[in-house]
């Protein structure tokens, strides 16, 4: 009986563990960014059908310069003129810790 109730312990303890951890992981926030047409457009996703909404995307030249910013739509993109020096960094800040980063290189 005792064993019965270590290993039940065990099971519900390790379930809540790792609860959050799969749960955060959920809830990245994704981030692409391409050259189009002499504009650069970027697309922020937390998953399947969850676009990052009016999350800021900042945009900075290889000496870490801020060179563009802007706020992503309802479908999460923004886009800007191109600038022509690359490569380029591109970081979203989702809110709640969700930031990444995507890097532009010369050839895109």
């Amino acid at each position: 009986m005792r064993l019965l109730r270590l290993t039940l312990l065990m099971v519900v303890l390790g379930g809540a563990w790792w609860w959050p951890v799969s749960s955060a992981q959920a809830h990245r926030v994704r981030l692409f960014c391409a050259v189009e047409g002499g504009r650069l457009c970027c697309r922020a996703w937390f998953g399947p059908q969850a676009p990052a909404r009016n999350s800021v995307v900042v945009v900075k030249d290889k000496a870490g310069k801020q060179v563009l910013a802007g706020s992503t739509d309802q479908a999460g993109r923004v886009c800007f003129k191109a600038p022509p020096d690359r490569p380029l960094t591109a970081e979203i800040n989702a809110g709640a810790g969700h930031v990444t980063r995507f890097t532009i290189e010369a050839d895109d």
